[in-house]
């Protein structure tokens, strides 16, 4: 038992060149594991497309979406047939198949236009930077496995700060073991798997997201000015490069705005001019980022605030998706509870394809095979949150600022899970745009319990620990083996 203990006893030292190591040695096995994920499936092979193209309409939203951008123009180079110009409602799919329209699958249709309602930042970080090294352009496969190694490496660094952030002597096992845990709940070996132009945006959003997390954090602890300054930048470039990704993943950033409140009224500033760059350094980055995506916008669709979601060509009519109030259990139960299906044959659980609560309503809701986020281990740790109060509150601790990211990162969670069931339906992409910060709560909420547990106590909490990072790494292999059923 005494061993046991001692075994326990041992805190994560962030300056510790030993445990850090660990840490870099699990974040290149996870890295491993993308390879090992893709690769399974033969025909998902990380390859180039010889760019130019002489036949664009074959290809991806995205390559098309290069394409165009190559050319001086924002809407794709493919031809509008002329029955779906003359269509009263283009976006109607009853009516398209009824004139017999041919139209390019899930495009958004604009003004006798095609244009990429994805998000543009994957096209920044991966398409042009393939382009100008080799003179090619990655096709999806190529593009995934280098966005979810990008997300590895930033999931890994948030958790890391997070951890330093809130939870001081965290147990370098179970750190360490959280570590993968996260990176398994986040999302990123299924995206692998399925390697579309769908988890390009996810998984673009994810390492976007999880990056502007690691550079907040980070700079916030840093005291060399310029250096944090320099942070505060790449933040506020990954926090727009998120938006281009998935925007309503975007919205869960703004779990950080706390931190950020208490950082800047609570720093020791020696000049104003110290003062000055290290809020210039986050707020003109991110107001020029910001400027960028209106004008984006307004240039396809002639408003700032419109992604061109509701011209999309698809299953139904996107622009009769709005709030409805009847749909809201059914949105918090398939976001947040619906849990995984049993089966007798192997993988024995995987994800379900329906609805358990079907909402009060008569318009089409999409439906695709998922989890909520719950049944991915970490984020029941939330629940665990309230002890944490009690604990702060039993040793005089004023963590106003921690409840403040815990309680908006939950309610973030709840707005985007009722957003996205209004506007886009469910499926395993909509659900991760929550999965990964509350998957970050968790992860500091049972170290940081662990850590100030006594006694027999400990012991019980580092069993607990293990048992939700279990559930973590089993909910990812049923995800993964799910879709590997389906292909």
């Amino acid at each position: 038992m005494k061993k046991i203990k001692r075994f326990l006893n041992i805190a994560y030292e962030q300056k510790n060149i030993w445990h850090n190591a660990l840490f870099v040695l699990v974040a290149l096995i996870m890295v491993f594991f993308c390879f090992c994920t893709q690769r399974s499936v033969e025909w998902h092979k990380p390859e180039t497309v010889p760019y130019p193209i002489e036949d664009i309409t074959g290809q991806s939203q995205y390559i098309k979406q290069f394409d165009a951008f190559f050319k001086g123009q924002l809407h794709l180079d493919v031809e509008v047939s002329e029955v779906l110009l003359n269509l009263t409602n283009p976006y109607d799919p009853a009516a398209r198949d009824e004139a017999g329209a041919v139209y390019y699958w899930d495009h958004a249709y604009f003004e006798g236009k095609y244009y990429s309602y994805f998000g543009i930042a994957p096209i920044a970080t991966v398409y042009f930077p393939v382009y100008l090294a080799t003179g090619a352009i990655p096709n999806d496969a190529l593009a995934c496995i280098m966005l979810a190694i990008y997300a590895v490496i930033f999931c890994v660094l948030a958790y890391r700060e997070v951890v330093i952030r809130f939870c001081k002597k965290a147990n370098i096992w179970l750190f360490l073991t959280g570590e993968a845990a996260f990176v398994a709940a986040s999302g990123v070996y299924l995206g692998l798997l399925c390697s579309d132009i769908y988890y390009i945006a996810v998984l673009s959003a994810l390492a976007s997201a999880m990056a502007f997390v690691f550079f907040a954090f980070r700079a916030m602890r840093d005291r060399n000015i310029p250096l944090r300054a320099a942070l505060l930048a790449l933040a506020a470039i990954a926090l727009t490069l998120t938006v281009l990704s998935r925007p309503t993943a975007a919205l869960m950033c703004a779990a950080v705005f706390p931190i950020f409140v208490e950082f800047l009224f609570g720093i020791k500033r020696e000049t104003l001019r110290e003062g000055l760059v290290t809020v210039g350094a986050f707020v003109l980055p991110l107001l020029a980022g910001a400027a960028f995506v209106m004008w984006y916008n307004a240039a396809r669709f002639g408003s700032p605030f419109d992604f061109g979601a509701n011209y999309q060509l698809t299953v139904s009519d996107i622009s009769e998706n709005k709030f409805e109030l009847t749909l809201l259990f059914s949105a918090l139960f398939s976001y947040l509870l619906y849990p995984f299906w049993f089966i007798k044959s192997k993988p024995h659980i995987v994800m379900g394809n329906q609805l358990l609560l079907p909402p009060v309503a008569t318009r089409y809701i999409y439906c695709d095979s998922y989890i909520g986020a719950f049944a991915h281990g970490l984020p029941l740790a939330v629940l665990l949150y309230p002890r944490i109060m009690c604990l702060d509150k039993k040793e005089g601790k004023r963590e106003y600022t921690k409840t403040a990211f815990v309680l908006l990162a939950c309610a973030l969670a709840l707005f985007v899970s009722f957003f996205n069931f209004c506007y886009a339906g469910v499926n395993m992409r909509y659900i991760y745009d929550i999965v990964a910060t509350l998957s970050l709560v968790g992860s500091f909420v049972l170290l940081d319990l662990q850590a100030r547990a006594e006694g027999r106590g400990k012991i019980f909490t580092a069993l607990l620990c293990l048992a939700i990072y279990a559930a973590a790494i089993i909910s990812c292999i049923g995800s993964v083996e799910t879709i590997r059923l389906r292909f």
